[in-house]
């Protein structure tokens, strides 16, 4: 009696490579859709009467809004910026002292004795939070630099007139400085 499987091979039950671009040229499709109309929606409900008037009006109700636009300020980012940049300089230069400190121990220590694996753990703590550091500082400076471009700024109104004088005319500038 002789039994017959039916053998598949491992490459046959996979889908094609243009079947799986076209479900994943279609599923980004889909999302992006979605991602549109919720975007039309939040403007079509929200968007009008920010519009209308945006240095007035604001989306919200409580603490919420006012707590929310306290955080687009410029200088508690650029607070942060410095705040980073002295903890980053402090955690540099221990990782740089550790790292003479190893040197010096290398020459007097095998490099699998307690004191040296101590020493190297320590500057390799030291240059993580360094490196970490470096971001933190440098997205604080990015956003306290966007923030102070886009700042509002101080309406400023220029009005010209033409005034009747005894000879003539004259224009006359005025608005606030």
């Amino acid at each position: 009696m002789t039994v017959r499987t039916n053998q598949v091979r491992g490459d046959a039950l996979q889908p094609s490579r243009a079947g799986r671009r076209t479900r994943t040229t279609r599923s980004r499709l889909e999302g992006l859709a979605a991602f549109g109309a919720y975007l039309g929606m939040s403007l079509y409900l929200f968007g009008r009467p920010i519009l209308a008037d945006p240095g007035g009006t604001y989306v919200g109700w409580g603490a919420d809004p006012t707590t929310f636009m306290w955080y687009l300020r410029w200088w508690p980012y650029a607070a942060a910026t410095g705040a980073f940049a002295g903890a980053t300089a402090y955690f540099w230069w221990s990782a740089y002292s550790d790292a003479r400190d190893l040197q010096r121990l290398s020459l007097d220590h095998p490099a699998g004795s307690p004191e040296f694996r101590r020493l190297q753990d320590r500057g390799e703590r030291a240059t993580l939070i360094t490196n970490i550091g470096f971001g933190a500082t440098a997205a604080c400076a990015l956003a306290a630099g966007v923030l102070y471009l886009t700042r509002p700024r101080a309406r400023t109104e220029a009005r010209i007139t033409a005034v009747p004088v005894h000879a003539g005319g004259a224009l006359v500038l005025g608005g606030t400085f």
